[in-house]
């Protein structure tokens, strides 16, 4: 599968419906759809998906920096703006719209967190247990190896106990309260 927009589509699908407690989530399939289109656009990003025929089961999206994934959503503004109308006009989503860019621009963690950073990873709940996000996980380690990045972090809420398991077995690092690093 080539198409850009089909994968992100397939990929924001799978996001809602495996990630569904996550802000991004919140804010729609069409916005997400542009968020992973403007990951598979930018050179310093990655987005690396698992395929069962021809569907994605799988994916994991990775970068340098989430700056340059929301610059390149400014060169899509007309799509990016009727994406994301509907959460222009709940008050709750705008405070964290605006937060999430502040952070993202900002990365006022410099001094213990690296830049680089693994965004997302979610596997079909039918596909789960079967070695799939360890593979996504090394892919992304490649990744980052092939772009000569030393460590990167992984942001995870303190609720999700399953997903802090997966990292630290995996190797990652707690670092704070909802943070890991991985050093490469």
């Amino acid at each position: 599968m080539k198409n850009k927009k089909l994968i992100a589509q397939q990929v924001a699908k799978l996001h809602i419906e495996n990630l569904s407690e996550s802000f991004l989530a919140s804010l729609g399939e069409k916005f997400l759809t542009e968020i992973y289109i403007s990951v598979q656009n930018d050179e310093e990003s990655k987005l690396i998906c698992e395929y069962h025929k021809d569907r994605i089961i799988g994916f994991v999206s990775a970068g340098i920096s989430m700056s340059r994934i929301y610059k390149g959503l400014f060169i899509r503004v007309p799509m990016v703006l009727l994406a994301i109308a509907p959460s222009l006009l709940n008050p709750m989503k705008l405070v964290r719209i605006f937060n999430l860019i502040i952070y993202s621009l900002k990365n006022t963690d410099t001094n213990s967190f690296p830049s680089p950073e693994l965004w997302t990873i979610a596997v079909d709940s039918r596909y789960r247990r079967k070695g799939i996000s360890s593979k996504l996980y090394e892919s992304v380690i490649k990744f980052f190896k092939d772009k000569r990045v030393i460590s990167f972090k992984i942001l995870v809420s303190d609720n999700l106990k399953e997903a802090h398991m997966f990292y630290e077995k995996l190797g990652a690092k707690k670092n704070g309260k909802d943070r890991k690093s991985t050093r490469l």
